[in-house]
């Protein structure tokens, strides 16, 4: 990448008609010094060098990394998959959004467990539901024997009687 001269930029299919001028317009409002311009230009152009310099260190990194899955046999395009779903996940996970996240949903659990658990307490205490628990206690209670003097009365009947019996 380099700096793009006005002059050239203005000569290229993607300028539009006025732009120079737009440019010289907007550079003038500006109020800038040549000293200032050229200080600004310099840095411009050690930005851009420094962004292609990240760029090629990038392409090496990813291409040792390439090199480096390989290696661990996970150069196989579903092993590649499961590999950056889970970098993926893990990047995500450890992002400070998904942090705050989590924390506001745990302090909203805790919330509404505490606000059902109190609610659930007060049901308890109230007079028509302690007297439906007794009664549901009562009629289980009741079920249950009647289910085991059934049970203990079809016990004598378990065997099948024989032609003599009959």
């Amino acid at each position: 990448m380099s700096v793009i001269d006005l002059d050239e930029w203005e000569n290229t299919e993607n300028s539009a008609p006025g732009m120079r001028s737009s440019v010289d317009d907007d550079l003038k409002r500006l109020s800038l010094t040549e000293a200032e311009k050229e200080a600004l230009l310099d840095d411009l152009k050690k930005t851009e060098e420094e962004i292609g310099t990240l760029e090629m260190v990038l392409s090496n990194r990813k291409e040792h990394a390439l090199e480096l899955r390989r290696k661990m046999k996970i150069s196989r395009p579903i092993d590649m998959i499961a590999y950056e779903t889970s970098t993926a996940f893990r990047t995500v996970m450890d992002t400070d959004a998904v942090k705050k996240t989590a924390a506001v949903a745990n302090a909203g659990m805790e919330k509404t467990r505490d606000t059902v658990k109190s609610g659930w307490s007060a049901v308890r205490r109230n007079k028509v539901f302690q007297s439906v628990e007794s009664s549901v206690n009562t009629a289980l209670t009741s079920t249950a024997e009647v289910a085991k003097k059934g049970y203990e009365h079809l016990a004598g009947y378990n065997t099948i009687p024989k032609k003599d019996e009959e």
